[in-house]
């Protein structure tokens, strides 16, 4: 495990060369064991030991160190999804992760694992991630990840007094804005800006216009520009985007 992490830091293979490289590195020297042990079937043998829990207990404790160790800026968290393809057979049942879903690099021949991942707008290490089948929706991942991102942020919000996730339309869903604005300010723990077409804008935005227009949502304003842009009025009256 240990030897999968450093290799992915430094030099990033397939598991079928990490024995390769290990032996060319001076760990082979300082731990002493042969480069014929690391074997791809052995890392999946010790991954299958490793529980969901303590994957999600090592990323907390490592969050943490980041914090300790890094002076992040943490004003503006990103959130976003992907997909990867795999060669897991179709007829294999036994995993329930790879799905058939809409594959972002066309791989539609192929079964699908998504991958939900939360980092710091100048820091490209993960400050959270979650995996999760396939044929999942980013609406639908996005609703039932909500409590977790708000127990992390709550965690980022000891070092940074404001806090604001960023989000684009693909996780839009008026659940998704009611559950999000009410577990964030349970938690205290941040705003949130999500980037929306007219055709999901309130009021004045479903003019027909053919630009994106920045509209308020409940309490918790979003914009569809970048947050380097500057300030501007919210379109009710009340309320100012900072």
């Amino acid at each position: 495990m240990l030897l999968a992490a450093l290799n992915r830091a430094c030099d990033p293979c397939s598991k079928l060369q990490i024995g390769p490289w290990y032996q060319q590195t001076i760990l082979s020297r300082v731990w002493k064991v042969t480069a014929e042990a690391f074997t791809s079937q052995q890392f999946r043998y010790v991954m299958g030991r490793v529980t969901d829990e303590a994957i999600a207990a090592i990323e907390k404790d490592l969050v943490d160190k980041l914090l300790q160790t890094r002076n992040l800026d943490l004003q503006a968290i990103l959130y976003d999804t992907t997909n990867f393809a795999t060669f897991i057979d179709t007829l294999n049942n036994r995993n329930t992760l790879a799905q058939r879903g809409r594959a972002k690099k066309k791989r539609h021949d192929q079964r699908l694992i998504g991958l939900a991942l939360v980092v710091a707008k100048s820091f490209n290490i993960p400050l959270f991630h979650q995996v999760y089948a396939g044929n999942i929706t980013d609406t639908t991942q996005f609703g039932s990840v909500i409590l977790e991102l708000a127990d992390r942020f709550r965690q980022l919000a000891k070092n940074c007094e404001q806090l604001t996730l960023v989000f684009d339309k693909g996780n839009n869903s008026e659940n998704n804005f009611t559950s999000l604005e009410l577990d964030l300010r349970e938690r205290r723990a941040a705003g949130f800006r999500d980037s929306v077409a007219t055709t999901h804008s309130q009021g004045p935005a479903r003019s027909g216009r053919s630009d994106k227009r920045r509209h308020c949502h409940s309490e918790v304003c979003h914009q569809s520009r970048s947050l380097t842009q500057p300030d501007r009025a919210c379109q009710r009256q009340d309320h100012t985007i900072p």
